[in-house]
């Protein structure tokens, strides 16, 4: 018996020291780690969380990115890809629209959510919104309408939204379209959560990110 729990040791050290390897050869060659900054990307990011960025990735529907603020070069933007170039947006009836059809979505609930940014708790409408291949969560204040202006974004651009679509001042709505040769890379996973906020919302440590 002791001789197979000083085998089952050594092989865990052996693993635990190959994964420590692998995940320093990542970090220093592919992966950046981000802490997000606002709420505006909640549910799915809160403030504090730490995040993992894929390093140099190319900007796809659905992708949440970190970009340069187009009229701040000195400011990091984050959001996620909702048109790409050429695409058409509007908002009629206070719905999302791209391309002349509106994602589809499941409300799953209505909970009470505080953000610290603001110090305020609110209750929101809760649910998973579906855009192309990627479905992801999202929030907004209850029997809130949706505005956006009617717009093409520029072949060369995308247009970001954040996923809590009632914050205001962090997406494309606020500061237009981004150039997605600016991004520094696409978030997939979450590191380390937000201890309080973080476990009421479900978020736990290495959560692959939609």
């Amino acid at each position: 018996m002791k001789k197979f729990l000083k085998i089952l040791f050594k092989i865990v050290i052996w693993v635990g020291g190959f994964v420590l390897i692998v995940g320093g050869v990542m970090r220093f060659f592919f992966v950046d780690e981000v802490i997000v900054g606002h709420n505006g990307m909640a549910p799915t990011m809160i403030t504090g969380e730490k995040v993992l960025l894929w390093r140099g990735a190319t900007p796809d529907m659905g992708d949440i990115v970190v970009c340069r603020h187009p009229g701040q070069p000195n400011v990091f933007v984050m959001g996620r890809v909702m048109a790409l170039g050429g695409m058409h947006l509007s908002a009629p009836r206070g719905q999302l629209t791209i391309e002349g059809s509106t994602p589809d979505r499941d409300i799953e609930g209505y909970p009470r959510f505080h953000d610290v940014d603001h110090d305020v708790t609110t209750e929101m409408t809760y649910g998973i919104e579906k855009l192309g291949n990627t479905d992801f969560t999202f929030f907004e204040p209850r029997h809130y309408s949706f505005r956006l202006r009617e717009h093409r974004v520029p072949d060369d651009k995308i247009y970001l939204l954040g996923d809590n679509r009632g914050y205001i001042g962090q997406d494309s709505r606020y500061f237009g379209d981004v150039d997605p040769g600016t991004c520094r890379g696409t978030i997939f996973m979450r590191l380390q959560p937000v201890d309080d906020e973080g476990a009421e919302l479900g978020h736990g440590w290495l959560d692959i990110l939609d």
